[in-house]
Formats: structure tokens, sequence, C-alpha cells
């Protein structure tokens, strides 16, 4: 997935923590996320290095409202798809997405998500959705591929329902003739 394309799908699922997101995906919004944070901070430095080399000092009450704008901004644009993004990296390597409260844990559970984060996502299907990265999964019609335990239990749904349907095909149509 391109950078760009990976961008645009974090914001898509920007409430969603269903489905998958390849590494390509989850890395490629993150270093979006640190250029911005660093473009932004670079800019709010110059500004108010400008305004005080120019004498024009803002006030406390402006500071902190412009505070409260940017905090509720981050919130929203950076914080809430961040988080979103995560759980969905989390779902591509098949592991719940309460791990990510993991870095709770001091030192170690920071390294533990980022091995986490970093390892190579599940091929085919797994519990949390369709492979980001099989071409043929994202498909709208795509053939469903399931594991083993899950296409035994398929069947035997599959052969219950027909069994209930002969009997009552048999009970209620077939002694009518």
């Amino acid at each position: 997935m391109g950078f760009f394309a990976a961008i645009a799908n974090s914001y898509v699922n920007i409430l969603s923590f269903s489905g998958r997101a390849s590494r390509s995906e989850y890395w490629c919004f993150l270093l979006f996320q640190i250029l911005v944070i660093f473009t932004g901070s670079f800019a709010v430095g110059l500004l108010v290095g400008s305004t005080e080399a120019a004498g024009l000092a803002l006030d406390p009450a402006t500071s902190t409202s412009l505070m409260g704008i940017f905090s509720v901004v981050f919130l929203i644009f950076f914080q809430i798809p961040s988080i979103t993004s995560t759980v969905r990296r989390l779902h591509d390597t098949g592991r719940s997405g309460w791990w990510f409260w993991i870095p709770i844990l001091p030192i170690i559970g920071t390294i533990i998500l980022l091995v986490l984060l970093l390892q190579r996502g599940t091929q085919g299907h797994n519990q949390f959705g369709r492979d980001p990265l099989n071409p043929a999964s994202r498909r709208r019609n795509a053939p469903k591929v399931y594991a083993p335990e899950i296409r035994e239990k398929r069947a035997r749904n599959e052969a219950a329902r027909r069994a209930e349907i002969m009997d009552y095909y048999r009970k209620n149509v077939a002694s009518n003739t």
C-alpha cells in the first residue's frame, strides 16, 4: 500500500476497530503523524518567535485558548485514528485489540507492543477479517477461504440445516400428497 493510500485508509476507518491493517498502512500513517507534528511544532515555534521579535506577545488567555483548540484538533485528527489503526494492526497479526493496553507494563510492555506491531500479518482470512495484502480478498465477491475448523463447522451447520429442511418436507409436504 502506498503512502497516501495508507493515510487515506486510516482516515476512512477513523472510528473502525474491526478489520485489519497491514504493516505498510500502519507505519506509513505513523510516519505521516510524526512529519505533521514536527512541521506543526516548527511552524508554531516560528510564529511565536516572530511575534515576540515584533513585540507582539500573546496574552495568557489567548495562549490557553489556542492550546485547547490545538489539543482537540490533535485528539480528533491524530490520536483517534492512531488508536484504531493500532488495534487493526494487532488484528492483522491475529491478536485481540486489547493488546493495545500492554504498554501499561513499564518498559517491557512497550517493547512487546513494538514487536507485535512489527510482525508480519497472518496470511489469508483470520477471525478479524480478510487479508489486506491479498488483492483477491479485497474484491467485493471474492471467494472466502476459511481455516479447516471453520470449514468443518460450516459444513456441520449446513448438513444440520439440510436435515431440518428434509424433515420439514417429509412431515408437512410429502404427507399431504
